[in-house]
């Protein structure tokens, strides 16, 4: 009972946030997500949608994995491992739309952390850290939040 609330809190606490934060003249989002199974259940192709609702171009990348740490999404690139994805990486007219998660035969547009956050400007980048293992995620975070400073992807980030 207790996880669509969340869910639900979730979702309307980003909405809320982003109605607020697009410029009004764009009403494109920009946003990559970190995290693990407690996020992706929220499914991106509806929170795409509900922000097509609102007006909002939510475009969006993801680095998403069931009980997946920040400090594993970390170390997936020095490990050399495969990350999943979740892109507006569908071309639809003049934009993009949710292609499927993971298993999605379109090209990647952002791909994993050290590409989207290298080569790609983004609104926002929201973590979701795993909360049995908080303490470390807390140095993992850093690190990302260092990262992304260092290349300029983004001045915006939400836990």
């Amino acid at each position: 009972m207790r996880s669509p609330r969340i869910r639900s809190a979730v979702v309307a606490i980003v909405i809320g946030w982003a109605t607020c934060a697009v410029a009004q003249e764009s009403r494109t989002l920009h946003v990559y997500h970190i995290g693990n199974s407690l996020t992706r259940s929220i499914t991106m192709d509806r929170l795409h949608l509900l922000f097509a609702e609102h007006g909002i171009d939510y475009q969006f990348s993801t680095q998403l994995a069931a009980g997946c740490t920040l400090k594993r999404h970390w170390a997936a690139h020095e490990k050399g491992e495969k990350t999943k994805q979740w892109e507006t990486n569908k071309p639809v007219g003049s934009t993009w739309e949710p292609g499927g998660p993971d298993w999605d035969p379109n090209p990647k547009r952002f791909g994993p952390y050290w590409e989207a956050l290298t080569k790609h400007k983004w609104d926002a980048v929201v973590f979701q850290p795993y909360r049995s293992h908080m303490k470390e995620d807390l140095p993992a975070l850093r690190n990302f939040i260092n990262f992304a400073l260092e290349h300029d992807a983004t001045q915006r980030f939400y836990l």
